[in-house]
């Protein structure tokens, strides 16, 4: 294990009030919804309080991600885990109750190190269930926010049953029971506990007290121009392609959708890190392309047809969705993936599809009758801008975190 220290604004940290975030991985590079999210919770929290920040990760800091953080916390402690001993530390809860990735990320030794740094802190606040075990120890004097996001219990017990990867159904089965009952303790032990999904935080909050706080957007999508012709017939995806629900969505929609029109509707996978079974999609049918990393994903997304999401695992709100929506593009969606976008309507917002066939003949419509469905895209928009915003975001946090102190 490895621990390194940024101290880079200590003479500018005056008399606020001290605030911990504890972050379970990097958020660098920006291209995922936890970084995005994290990114503008940091810059928020930090106009307001002294803000201290653990990171736990098994690499070292990005340059970029080190400059983010000289200009904007007091200080920044990194913990360098090696994987190995995360791998163990799952190991060691298969016989116990205790889930899994809670296991992975807790160490004793940096238990000892949480210890210290939160000692004089007067907010605490654990992103995700696999920090908030490190915050056990808090003292009753000090505020702990439990910035859960997801429940990954429930989302475990719906995806048991849908995920194509055997492993992913074990460890969805194994884990879904356990961190149904942890996230039920810790939500009771939390003086608040943030959701971004509305009907997860009503569902949890018999047992504490919880927030609805939606996420938001990069403003600048609103008004994004670029695009290029050669893409303006194609259906696009964009996520982390080592993510599994990700994978799980994509290699659906290939082998139920795209194997009947792709032959005149090409089929784009945006997004970094892709997987070695979605890299072979594009050898295994005609007209998909892989992009791996890009500078700019949006340049894909905002010249093709339509943006998909067929999510058939995974839950909460899916910012690949919100940002499809905040391009002005006609974006066609699961259930799953629409469920969590509170005012949204289908045939309105977005367009909903469950079965290949939906998909098939919403697909078809749209390219005989593009403008008729623009307008779909244009009302999106506009609801994006006005209910998903990043200053909505951190208004209802920061509000929340003040009525939490009185």
């Amino acid at each position: 294990m490895k621990i390194v220290e940024f101290d880079y604004r200590k003479n500018e940290c005056g008399n606020q009030k001290k605030c911990v975030l504890l972050l379970p991985r990097p958020i660098f590079p920006l291209i995922s919804g936890y970084s995005n999210k994290n990114y503008n919770l940091i810059a928020g929290l930090s106009k307001k309080y002294n803000l201290f920040l653990i990171v736990l990760s098994q690499r070292e800091l990005l340059s970029e991600e080190i400059e983010y953080y000289k200009t904007t916390v007091c200080h920044t402690t990194l913990i360098v885990m090696p994987k190995i001993e995360n791998i163990f530390g799952a190991l060691r809860t298969v016989p116990t109750l205790v889930p899994l990735q809670v296991g992975y990320y807790y160490k004793k030794k940096i238990q000892k190190i949480v210890d210290v740094k939160i000692k004089d802190a007067d907010i605490v606040i654990g992103a995700l269930i696999r920090t908030i075990k490190y915050l056990d120890s808090v003292s009753n004097k000090c505020i702990k926010i439990f910035d859960m996001v997801d429940s990954i219990g429930l989302n475990y017990s719906h995806s048991a049953g849908q995920s194509t990867s055997w492993f992913w159904k074990m460890v969805y089965r194994i884990e879904g029971k356990r961190l149904i009952r942890y996230e039920i303790e810790k939500i009771g032990s939390s003086d608040c506990t943030f959701f971004v999904n509305k009907n997860e935080e009503n569902y949890y909050s018999q047992y504490g007290k919880t927030v609805w706080i939606p996420h938001g957007v990069k403003e600048e999508l609103f008004n994004y121009q670029q695009s290029d012709k050669t893409y303006q017939n194609c259906v696009a995806f964009i996520g982390k392609m080592d993510y599994q629900p990700n994978i799980d969505a994509v290699k659906w929609y290939a082998e139920s959708v795209h194997s009947k029109l792709g032959k005149t509707v090409p089929f784009i996978i945006v997004g970094a890190n892709p997987a070695p079974e979605i890299v072979n999609l594009q050898k295994r049918y005609p007209n998909i392309k892989v992009t791996g990393f890009c500078e700019d994903p949006y340049l894909y997304l905002n010249s093709a047809m339509a943006i998909v999401a067929p999510m058939q695992t995974g839950g909460g709100i899916q910012n690949k969705v919100l940002e499809g929506m905040a391009l002005g593009k006609i974006n066609i969606i699961s259930t799953l993936a629409a469920r969590p976008i509170i005012g949204a309507e289908d045939g309105k917002h977005f367009l909903i599809a469950d079965t290949a066939g939906e998909y098939c003949e919403l697909i078809e419509k749209i390219i005989g009758n593009r403008e008729q469905y623009a307008q779909i895209g244009r009302n999106a928009r506009e609801f994006i801008k006005k209910n998903y915003t990043w200053e909505a975001y951190i208004r209802i946090y920061l509000k929340t975190l003040e009525e939490c102190e009185e």
